[in-house]
C-alpha cells in the first residue's frame, strides 16, 4: 500500500505539478492552506507519512501552520519538508527553528524531492518504532525493559553522583479492578503518569511502570523525590476518593554501583513489600536486614528444585478428632522444609515465596502424590482407611486441568476421591469467583470433599458460604481464640450455626486448652484440630498412632 504525503500550498497548479511527480510512489492529497491541513491532520494524521509544505499562502501560512502543528504531540512522527526559493536562507532558518524538518527549492528536483521524502519517513519511522519498543502500550510511561537500560546508562555517565531507586505499589489493586472494572484501573494508571509527567517534566527523574501497578524511579539521592510522590499520589487519592487505595513505597539508596539495575529494582520491590506489612509507614527504606531476609530468599528459590528433587520437604501429619467421642476420625498434611544448608524453614517463610514464583505448585503436586501413596499402604497394609485433608492453593486452581490431574491421582493409588480432602483457603475465592467456582464443582463430581480453610482470616466469609458448594468449613485459629470473650463467644457460636444451618460441617484449628474444647462441644462443633490433641506428626509416629488406634 501506497504511504500518504499531504501537500499543503495555495497555488493549484503547484498542488498538481506535486501531484505528478510523486503519485507513482505516493498518495497525494491537497490543501490550499495551513488551516486547511490542520483540519485534514484531525481526522486523518494515522495515515500521513509526510507534509512538503509551502510558506506563502493566505488564511494560515506555513509558519502559523507549524507553531500549531507542533502542539499535538501525535503529530511528531510525521515529517515536514517545507518548499522555499532559491536563496531563502532566511525563510529556511526560520521553518527549521518553528519544527521543519528539511527543506527543497523550487523548481523540484523529482530525484532530490523523492530521496528527501524517503529519507525522512523511514528516519522517523525508526525513531518510532524504537519509542514505540520501549514505552508501555496503556500509560506512555517508560516500560521496564527501557528503565533499566536507561537508568544503567545514567548511572554509568556519573559516577560520582549518588542515586536511589523508588518503586510504587497500588495496595489491592486488583481489588479496585473486580470493585469498579478494569477500564477504571486503566484510567487510575494513566491518570498516575499524567501527575508524574507533570511533576518531573523539568526533573531530573527517569521512571517508568514497570508491569501493572508497579512504578520504578531513578532519582539523585539528594532530591526530596518521595515528597514529590506522596504529592502525587495526593491528586490520585482526590480524583479515586470513593476506592479508598493506598500507595506505598521502596527506597534502594544504591552504595554498589556493580550490581545490576534488575536486582536494585528488585531490592527497592522488596522494600515496597516490606512497606505494605507496615500498617503505619507508606515509605520502607532497604535496610540490612532486608537485605540479609532478600539473600535468604534468593537462597530459597535457587535450591527449591533441587530440594524437591532430594526430598528435603517433609509431609507431616496433624490429627483431627471427633468432638463428642475424642477419636482419630481424619488427619491434616502439612509441609515441613528441613533444607540441607539453611536448616528447618517455617513454612510461613517459604510459601509466600512459592505462591509468587509459582513453585507452589509443584510443591502441592508433590504433597498430594505422598499422601496418596501413605493412604494407599495404610489401606493395603494395615486396612487403615483414614481421609487426609490437603492444600490446595490458590495459584493451584489455575493449572489447566486440576481437577483431572487430582482424579487421575487418586485412581493411580485405588483410592476414593473421598479419601482425599482439599482444602481451599478462603482468600482465594476473592480472587476469581467464577473460575474458582468451575473448578470446585468439577472436583465435587468427581467425588472430592472440599474444605473452606481459615474461615474468618479474611473479608468474603459470608458471601462465600452462599455462593460455594462447601462440605467442610475450617475454623481459623483466630476465631476458636474468641474463647473467653463474651462478644467473641457470641460471635463464634452464631458462626457455627449459621454454617451447620447450610448443612455444612464443622472443624475448628488450634484448639490448645480445655475450655476451648469444651465451648466448642457445647455448640455441637464437628471436629477439633490442634495442639490438645496432637502436634503435627512426623510420618512414622502418625503411622504408629494410626495402627495403635481403632
Amino acid at each position: 500500500m501506497k504511504k500518504t504525503v499531504l501537500v499543503v500550498e495555495d497555488q493549484e497548479m503547484n498542488r498538481e505539478i506535486l501531484k505528478a511527480l510523486l503519485e507513482d510512489r505516493y498518495t497525494v492529497i491537497g490543501a490550499e492552506n495551513g488551516l486547511e491541513a490542520l483540519e485534514i491532520l484531525k481526522t486523518d494524521s494515522e495515515r500521513i507519512s509526510a507534509i512538503l509544505l509551502d510558506i506563502v499562502m493566505p488564511v494560515m501560512d506555513g509558519y502559523g501552520f507549524l507553531e500549531e502543528f507542533k502542539k499535538e504531540p501525535e503529530y511528531n512522527k510525521i515529517p515536514v519538508i517545507v518548499t522555499t526559493d532559491k536563496d531563502a536562507d532566511e525563510t529556511e532558518e526560520k521553518a527549521l527553528a518553528l519544527g521543519a524538518n528539511d527543506f527543497v527549492n523550487k523548481p523540484y528536483n523529482i530525484k532530490v524531492l523523492l530521496r528527501r521524502i524517503d529519507n525522512l519517513i523511514d528516519m522517523k519511522e525508526s525513531i518510532y518504532r524504537l519509542r514505540d519498543a520501549e514505552r508501555d502500550s496503556l500509560t506512555g510511561a517508560y516500560n521496564r525493559k527501557a528503565f533499566y537500560r536507561k537508568a544503567k546508562e545514567i548511572i554509568k555517565s556519573n559516577p560520582e553522583e549518588k542515586y536511589q531507586i523508588i518503586a510504587s505499589d497500588i495496595e489491592k489493586f486488583k481489588y479496585f479492578n473486580d470493585a469498579f472494572g478494569w477500564k477504571e484501573g486503566d484510567s487510575l494508571l494513566k491518570f498516575y503518569t499524567e501527575m508524574l509527567n507533570g511533576i518531573f517534566e523539568n526533573k531530573d527523574v527517569l521512571f517508568a511502570r514497570a508491569h501493572s501497578d508497579i512504578f520504578y524511579f531513578l532519582s539523585k539521592e539528594s532530591d526530596n523525590i518521595i515528597n514529590t510522590l506522596i504529592y502525587a499520589t495526593k491528586m490520585v487519592y482526590q480524583r479515586f476518593y470513593e476506592a479508598k487505595i493506598s500507595f506505598k513505597f521502596g527506597v534502594y539508596n544504591i552504595e554498589d554501583k556493580s550490581i545490576i539495575i534488575n536486582s536494585m529494582c528488585d531490592n527497592a520491590i522488596a522494600a515496597c513489600n516490606q512497606a505494605k506489612l507496615t500498617y503505619d509507614h507508606d515509605v520502607y527504606i532497604y535496610d540490612d536486614a532486608l537485605m540479609s531476609k532478600n539473600k535468604q530468599n534468593i537462597q530459597i528459590t535457587k535450591t527449591m528444585k533441587q530440594s524437591l528433587m532430594n526430598e528435603d520437604f517433609k509431609v507431616y501429619y496433624q490429627p483431627k478428632y471427633d468432638i463428642q467421642t475424642n477419636k482419630m476420625i481424619g488427619a491434616e498434611a502439612l509441609i515441613r522444609w528441613q533444607h540441607p544448608e539453611l536448616g528447618f524453614i517455617s513454612p510461613g517463610e517459604f510459601i509466600p515465596i512459592f505462591e509468587e514464583n509459582g513453585f507452589i505448585t509443584e510443591l502441592d503436586i508433590y504433597i498430594w502424590e505422598h499422601v496418596c501413596g501413605f493412604i494407599e499402604k495404610m489401606k493395603n497394609e494395615h486396612n487403615k482407611i483414614l481421609p487426609v485433608s490437603v492444600n490446595v492453593s490458590r495459584k493451584d486452581i489455575y493449572k489447566e486441568g486440576l481437577p483431572e490431574i487430582l482424579k487421575s491421582m487418586v485412581e493411580r493409588h485405588n483410592l476414593s476421591p473421598t479419601y482425599l480432602h482439599l482444602e481451599i483457603t478462603e482468600s482465594a475465592y476473592m480472587e476469581n469467583t467464577e473460575n474458582i467456582l468451575e473448578v470446585v464443582r468439577r472436583l465435587k463430581e468427581y467425588g472430592f470433599i472440599i474444605e473452606m480453610d481459615d474461615f474468618g482470616s479474611g473479608y468474603s466469609s459470608l458471601a462465600s458460604l452462599n455462593q460455594m458448594p462447601f462440605d467442610t468449613i475450617k475454623l481459623d485459629k483466630s476465631l476458636v481464640d474468641y474463647v473467653g470473650n463474651e462478644n467473641g463467644e457470641k460471635l463464634l457460636k452464631f458462626i457455627v450455626q449459621l454454617v451447620q444451618s447450610l448443612g455444612m460441617k464443622i472443624t475448628a484449628e488450634g484448639v490448645e486448652y480445655k475450655e476451648q474444647l469444651d465451648f466448642l462441644e457445647n455448640l455441637n462443633c464437628d471436629d477439633i484440630q490442634g495442639f490438645y490433641f496432637s502436634k503435627p506428626l512426623m510420618l512414622a509416629d502418625f503411622s504408629a498412632k494410626l495402627t495403635e488406634n481403632n
